[in-house]
């Protein structure tokens, strides 16, 4: 039989994977791996993440109370310092898997098309600490996949955490321009907000035209298409209905408008410059549109910070936007299932969350202990933890989980560049990229087939 080139070629890769799997399996084992890649013991599972030191703090803190309380179970947990994603998919096509894993809620959908997760549904049902009629739904439908629909069928990950938006903003600049601080249980209209950001937006005196302090940035334009009720894709994600929404373009505009008509946030041009992330921490920028997991690092700031909730629409009121998670996974080929369970079992059940909790970084999986001291932590920043909560409630996975790739939102990210720079309007410049958007979604869903 006549093999061909590309046939040669395939194997060839392959062959590179399985080795290169065996040997990142090896370094992290310093050498001692068996024919399992990792050398475990029969006892023993493998946990990959990520994170910096304080998450890597609480999760060593909590695989030492889990191996307390199951003295049966080892974990080796292994941080990935750099390009984990990579690295974990090396490791899955060299046949040497971690046994339970980080998985970013985007890139969950590509692992269960190739059969790489364990389906946790049967584990969840038999579970008395993880239980679903507990957790927020949001974060536990963008971790269901049938292969055709997302959002449907088995559940394959637990939420590691679920991470909410709200307004951040610098209570001293409020003060110093005598403005009052915002409402923690009443969101800002967007006209409302916009009067507060540009009186917080400050010309340098010495060059203008110069901004020396912006009044928002980080106002995503999904939030603002959402408020207003529109829609980026169709419900079963296959088709870019934006352009022929108005409330879309309308919605989009907006978000646009807020650098190149009002003038109070940040141009692209400027954002290239002017980080909003370290503008906020120097005092440079009033109010930014962030996640819940930026607390433990706000609260090493040494001005006066809290949170309000994201302006809403002034017609339809609607509070929206979208939260971040991480998800836990189990490798199909694991060969201690139930010790792995077991594990999961922990980190996304109350106690697991708590700890988590502890750090300012996310709102808790359970919703009750949202409630609780556990997550309000009223002795520390912000002081309005609250309002993280019914912005968990409303919020949505973001686009990057709508379709199983992000080749489409790979295009509209390019093509949108003169819409946000003010080139052309939202209106023209969505009906531009339409078919190049269109066509990079139907790449994504036959690439599931």
């Amino acid at each position: 039989m006549k093999i061909s080139d590309r046939s040669l070629f395939g194997l060839y890769i392959t062959f590179l994977f399985v080795l290169a799997g065996a040997a990142i399996a090896f370094m992290w084992t310093g050498g001692r791996a068996r024919p399992d890649g990792w050398g475990r013991a029969p006892n023993e599972i493998v946990f990959t993440g990520w994170g910096g030191p304080e998450e890597k703090d609480t999760f060593t803190r909590l695989v030492n109370e889990f191996m307390r309380e199951n003295p049966d179970i080892k974990v080796r947990y292994v941080i990935v310092p750099q390009n984990y994603m990579q690295k974990l998919q090396i490791m899955m096509a060299g046949g040497t898997p971690p046994d339970v894993f980080y998985i970013p809620d985007g890139d969950f959908p590509a692992f269960v098309v190739k059969q790489t997760m364990e389906p946790l549904t049967k584990y969840i049902e038999q579970s008395q600490a993880f239980k679903t009629e507990e957790i927020w739904p949001s974060a536990l439908s963008r971790y269901r996949y049938d292969g055709k629909s997302l959002g449907t069928g088995d559940l394959y990950a637990v939420p590691k955490d679920i991470g909410p938006f709200a307004m951040f903003y610098n209570k001293d600049l409020f003060r110093k321009a005598g403005l009052p601080f915002p409402s923690a249980g009443t969101p800002m209209t967007w006209d409302d907000a916009i009067r507060v950001w540009k009186a917080l937006t400050i010309e340098d005196k010495r060059h203008p035209g110069v901004i020396d302090q912006f009044g928002v940035a980080g106002f995503t334009w999904e939030s603002a298409v959402w408020s207003l009720g529109g829609e980026v894709l169709s419900k079963d994600g296959r088709r870019f209905v934006m352009p022929d929404d108005p409330k879309s373009v309308e919605g989009f505009q907006w978000v646009v408008d807020l650098a190149i008509k009002q003038k109070c946030a940040p141009s692209p041009r400027q954002a290239r410059s002017f980080d909003p992330g370290p503008m906020f921490d120097t005092g440079k920028l009033a109010c930014l549109i962030a996640g819940r997991w930026n607390v433990p690092h706000y609260r090493t700031l040494n001005f006066d910070w809290d949170v309000a909730p994201i302006p809403v629409n002034p017609k339809t009121r609607r509070l929206a936007g979208w939260s971040g998670s991480v998800g836990l996974a189990m490798s199909r080929t694991c060969r201690n299932k139930e010790a792995a369970w077991r594990f999961l079992e922990f980190l996304g059940g109350p106690r697991g969350q708590s700890v988590q909790s502890e750090t300012g970084f996310q709102i808790p999986n359970q919703m009750k202990l949202a409630y609780t001291d556990v997550f309000l932590q009223r002795d520390k920043r912000p002081q309005h933890a609250e309002v993280f909560i019914p912005a968990a409630l409303a919020q949505r996975p973001g686009i990057h989980t709508l379709a199983p790739t992000n080749e489409w939102l790979n295009e509209f990210t390019q093509r949108a560049t003169p819409i946000w720079e003010g080139r052309i309007s939202a209106a023209e410049g969505l009906k531009q990229m339409q078919p190049y958007v269109q066509k990079g979604l139907d790449n994504s869903w036959s690439e599931e087939q």
